[in-house]
């Protein structure tokens, strides 16, 4: 597990309860360090978690990412920010051995040319360099780039070489993203390396050329029922009695036979309309499934569409009707997340729209998750993820054993 980095830069990462419960289960496991952004608020949090843990098998360093401060458009990781921030974050005062690392250095680069923004790389190492020299539990500094993910096209490409031009020997540590789909990043790493690497965002990756603007690809089978593979031609007999049962509740049937008979009463002509709208969703919701590739888009759908909705036409819905529609979303959920991971594998195999080509065949019995640790450890020294539970932990813990 000395491997893997817990990566805590999250906000309010742990005030989850069950996320605290597997960050202390994993400090007894051996992990390679703890990734965290500069805050009092979440380094308190963890200082007292750590109190509280077990010591750890080995020294755990804890990698303080520290960002760009900005005043108009004067933007730059400056020497009098950085020294500040090191020199007052809780967790360097505690004493624990700490690694500052530069957070997204290519921030730098608006507003700038070239020349200009390698005056801010130049002025940047060197204040970490020389912070890191003074401060006796800083032995060596590192940096965290979205930028060097991205294609040297993007206004905020970062050149890992116009970085290394300027970092000195106390630079130890390269964060970058990397999983199967975005890849760019690992061509600008020198073979004779002498600084660590790991990967972040190993299990999410974005087919767009990493910027981010569309809808991640997630690498995991958490969550999905036991019992369901994805050698299963469709989402099984759970899904559809609740699908069937959704419909036959909210039929109202009689309802559109009386209204072709006699006018219906308020009440009635009420329950019919809603009974209508509430089958539509239901459909609607059933006909999205093959069209799914990502739970978090279905998440932000029923989030700010449907529960929504909901809320606006039906002021209280009976209890029947209440767990009958919990149960049809509960169980629709777990289709969502079936479906999502049965989409991904095939655009890992066979590619997307993005014009990207890809050939990752991953076995019916293993997870996704197994596979993207397994390839960014073919290439990287760690990958950074965050757990929030402890059965995540566990299987990070069997894939490690493997690896």
């Amino acid at each position: 597990m000395n491997r893997l980095i817990l990566n805590l830069s999250k906000q309010n990462a742990l005030m989850n309860p069950e996320a605290a419960k597997a960050v202390q289960s994993a400090l007894g496991m051996g992990i390679g360090g703890i990734e965290i952004v500069r805050s009092d608020a979440e380094e308190s949090h963890l200082l007292t978690l750590l109190s509280s843990s077990p010591s750890p098998p080995s020294p755990l360093p804890i990698y303080l990412k520290i960002g760009y401060t900005s005043t108009g458009s004067n933007m730059l990781h400056s020497p009098e920010f950085i020294s500040h921030e090191i020199n007052t974050s809780p967790i360097v005062k505690s004493g624990r051995e700490v690694i500052p690392v530069i957070h997204n250095l290519e921030e730098g680069k608006r507003d700038r040319d070239l020349k200009e923004f390698e005056e801010v790389v130049k002025i940047c190492v060197g204040s970490f360099d020389e912070i890191t020299k003074k401060t006796k539990n800083t032995p060596s500094y590192g940096l965290s780039s979205n930028g060097l993910g991205l294609s040297i096209s993007h206004p905020l490409h970062l050149s890992l070489e116009t970085f290394l031009n300027h970092s000195t020997s106390s630079f130890t540590h390269l964060f970058f993203p990397y999983n199967p789909i975005e890849t760019t990043s690992i061509s600008q790493i020198p073979k004779d390396k002498s600084f660590k690497t790991i990967a972040f965002r190993p299990l999410t990756g974005y087919p767009d050329g990493g910027v981010g603007e569309g809808v991640g690809l997630r690498f995991l089978d958490y969550d999905i029922r036991g019992g369901m593979t994805m050698d299963m031609k469709g989402v099984g007999e759970e899904y559809n009695s609740a699908l069937k049962l959704a419909l036959g509740h909210f039929d109202a049937e009689y309802l559109t036979i009386e209204s072709g008979e006699r006018t219906l009463t308020p009440e009635e002509r009420e329950t019919l309309d809603g009974c209508k709208l509430l089958r539509s969703l239901i459909l609607s919701e059933d006909r999205s499934l093959d069209s799914i590739r990502s739970f978090q888009s279905y998440e932000k759908n029923l989030t700010q569409n449907i529960i929504p909705l909901i809320h606006e036409n039906f002021e209280e819905l009976d209890e029947e009707s209440t767990e009958v529609l919990a149960g049809f979303f509960m169980e629709h959920a777990n289709a969502v997340r079936w479906y999502s991971a049965r989409e991904t594998r095939r655009l890992m195999r066979v590619g997307g729209d993005d014009g990207m080509q890809r050939e990752h065949y991953v076995e019916e019995n293993e997870s996704l998750q197994s596979y993207a640790v397994r390839f960014c450890l073919e290439e990287v020294d760690c990958v950074s993820v965050g757990v929030t539970r402890g059965t995540y932990l566990k299987e990070f813990e069997e894939i490690f054993k493997k690896v």
